[in-house]
């Protein structure tokens, strides 16, 4: 979630209450897990200003910038991660003002880009909540990012069909074979997106292969799991595409992280880096969604390249 806001103020502070004690993660700093990310627009980008640092289980505040140039501007304050918020206020010089953020620089008043998966989607291991990838690729592409992320339980599930279909979304990115069994691909995938076509003929659906292993070049085992469930997710796009489905997108999970071996924290749970790869990987091919693919009745297969 994020919150937007129009402020002339010299100095922004940030009072969050948690809905529970900030749990802790092993492999995500706890910035990411439950701290307030701040960006500012600059000549219609957005950049990073300013992070509010969690340093209690439950009510936390913090000075996020001071000295801020005069004139008016525009904020996206990301909420956090993993810990949900009972509370949050945005505290302002007094002689400021602070006012909801202006729809008329189109930021999110276009339909939204809908993700789902696991908690690589829902933002682990970035180390602030603006760097998980989904709201990365929200930013550059200038709308808002609904982020269905479930930890340890993206597994395709048909109810989670049913409600993505009553979204009027721009397109959506299911990125869910990390917490599935082979067995769970071979059978849910085509029901899951048969539903979500049927909900939603003309809306694009990309469809995300497994990212790689990261140490899966010294240790080739390692991956074994991963291979296969990621044949099954292709041999069960070769059926969408048999039974007619369209405006669908294959990505393969080579294509996210590349050959590094440097962006994810414990193998598989991207770093900072490894989001803005998978932003990078997936950015030019959702452009191509939103438009050639919205424009012509066409599938798009894994030989795809930007």
């Amino acid at each position: 979630m994020f919150v937007r806001f129009d402020s002339d103020a010299r100095e922004i502070t940030a009072r969050w209450t948690l809905d529970q004690p900030m749990r802790s993660i092993e492999h995500m700093p706890a910035t990411g897990i439950a701290g307030l990310d701040l960006y500012a627009r600059d000549n219609g980008t957005w950049r990073w200003v300013g992070l509010a640092r969690p340093k209690n289980e439950l009510q936390n505040e913090e000075r996020i910038l001071v000295g801020i140039p005069s004139g008016m501007h525009e904020y996206l304050m990301y909420l956090p991660l993993y810990s949900g918020v009972e509370s949050i206020q945005i505290g302002v010089n007094e002689d400021a003002s602070i006012t909801p953020g202006a729809a008329s620089n189109g930021f999110g008043t276009g339909k939204p880009l809908v993700f789902y998966g696991t908690s690589i989607t829902q933002g682990a291991s970035a180390s602030r909540p603006g760097m998980a990838y989904p709201a990365i690729l929200g930013r550059r592409l200038n709308r808002t990012a609904i982020n269905l992320g479930f930890a340890s339980n993206g597994t395709m599930d048909l109810e989670l069909a049913e409600l993505m279909g009553e979204v009027d979304a721009a397109a959506y990115v299911i990125d869910c074979v990390p917490n599935m069994t082979v067995e769970m691909v071979r059978t849910r995938s085509v029901p899951f997106v048969a539903l979500l076509r049927e909900r939603r003929p003309e809306v694009p659906i990309v469809i995300v292969e497994c990212i790689d292993q990261q140490n899966a070049w010294f240790l080739p085992g390692i991956d074994e799991g991963i291979v296969l469930r990621n044949e099954a997710l292709r041999s069960a796009f070769e059926t969408m595409e048999d039974r007619g489905f369209n405006r669908l997108v294959y990505v393969e999970g080579s294509r996210l992280l590349g050959n590094a071996t440097d962006t994810a924290v414990d193998g598989i749970h991207p770093s900072d880096l490894g989001n803005t790869h998978i932003a990078d990987a997936l950015e030019p091919i959702l452009v191509h969604a939103l438009t050639e693919l919205k424009a012509n009745d066409s599938n798009v297969e894994e030989e795809f390249a930007p």
